[in-house]
C-alpha cells in the first residue's frame, strides 16, 4: 500500500487503521498462546501432561513475553495517537512491528507445539498463521516500519 497522504485527514485514517491492524495482530498472538496452553493441559505423553515438559513451557513463556511487549506498545501508541503527540507515528510503527513479530512467531510456535494436528483442517492453528501472514503485510511492511523507526524523532 502507498504511504499515507500528506493531508491531515488521510494521515489520521492511516494511523487509525494501522493501530487497528496492530491490535488484531496482538489478538492473534494471544489466541495462539491460549490455544497451546489449553492443549498442553489436555495432551499427555509418556504418562504426563505435555505442559509439564520444559520443551513446551519455554516456548510458551517466550510467546507470553512477545505478546505482552506487543500489547504494551499497542497501548502506548493508542495513547500517543489519542493525545495527538508529534511522535505518534513512531509509536504506531513500533506497535505494528512488535505486533507483526508476536503474531507471526506465536502462530508458528503454536503449530509446532501442537505437532501434526496443528496443520490439519481439524484444528484452527493454521488459520491463525494465515491471518497473521496477511495482516502483517498490511499498512506497514517490516522494512518500511523499521525505516520509519530509524528516522523517528521521539518527544520524550
Amino acid at each position: 500500500l502507498p504511504a499515507p497522504s500528506q493531508t491531515a485527514n488521510g494521515s489520521r485514517v492511516w494511523q487509525i487503521v494501522q493501530l487497528g491492524i496492530a491490535a488484531m495482530l496482538t489478538g492473534l498472538a494471544e489466541a495462539a498462546l491460549d490455544l497451546i496452553v489449553e492443549y498442553a493441559k489436555l495432551r499427555e505423553t509418556f504418562g504426563k501432561k505435555i505442559g509439564s515438559w520444559q520443551a513446551i513451557r519455554h516456548p510458551c513463556a517466550d510467546m507470553a513475553v512477545r505478546n505482552e511487549a506487543a500489547r504494551a506498545q499497542l497501548y502506548y501508541a493508542a495513547a500517543a495517537l489519542k493525545e495527538n503527540r508529534a511522535d505518534a507515528d513512531a509509536h504506531l510503527a513500533a506497535a505494528k512491528h512488535l505486533a507483526n513479530q508476536a503474531a507471526l512467531a506465536n502462530t508458528d510456535a503454536c503449530i509446532q507445539l501442537h505437532g501434526g494436528i496443528g496443520v490439519t483442517d481439524e484444528h484452527d492453528a493454521h488459520l491463525l498463521l494465515k491471518h497473521a501472514l496477511l495482516l502483517s503485510r498490511l499498512f506497514g511492511s517490516k522494512r518500511g516500519l523499521l525505516t520509519r523507526l530509524l528516522h523517528a524523532e521521539l518527544a520524550d
